[in-house]
């Protein structure tokens, strides 16, 4: 009997080596199971896809990973972003003081009032924070260098760095 056991558990094991392991997948709302009696979520929509087995992220973004760039202006704003992926902008030690109404975008650094992108709209105060944004996919390469926040009511440049 105890040889039996030994004989399956080898050909078992054996069965085992021989098939591809599945790639984990992250549990995001897109991909994750429904619990009884809910619907399943929506498949992602053109602006916020994410990678898929079908079709990949983006093969590029606005400038090169790892560019940075240092706001300057304002004495009220600070802050370093940091292209640190291919969708991925990271503004480390970030400074607004809030009163003005204003976004974060993305520009031709001679061109602030027709944005590539608006990041994000700035609603509040910001002290020494780090924000990450996930950029979506189709930016072309070249489509901006300078990241701005924009006085949205004046038009406004208030603070920009060029990536390099």
């Amino acid at each position: 009997m105890t040889r039996r056991v030994l004989v399956i558990l080898l050909l078992v094991l054996s069965l085992v080596g021989c098939t591809q392991a599945a790639t984990p997948t992250a549990i995001s709302p897109t991909n994750a199971p429904a619990s009884m009696g809910e619907a399943a979520p929506e498949a992602p929509s053109e602006e916020n896809a994410v990678p898929t087995e079908e079709g990949g992220a983006s093969a590029e973004t606005f400038t090169l990973v790892g560019n940075t760039a240092t706001l300057a202006g304002s004495d009220a704003i600070t802050g370093k972003a940091i292209v640190a992926g291919l969708q991925t902008l990271i503004i480390v030690s970030f400074t607004y003081d809030g009163k003005a109404p204003a976004d974060l975008r993305l520009i031709m650094a001679d061109k602030p009032d027709a944005p590539v992108l608006i990041v994000a709209k700035l609603e509040r105060a910001y002290d020494n924070e780090m924000l990450q944004f996930k950029l979506p996919n189709g930016m072309v390469l070249g489509s901006a260098n300078t990241i701005a926040v924009y006085d949205t009511e004046a038009g406004l440049v208030l603070a920009s760095g060029q990536f390099h």
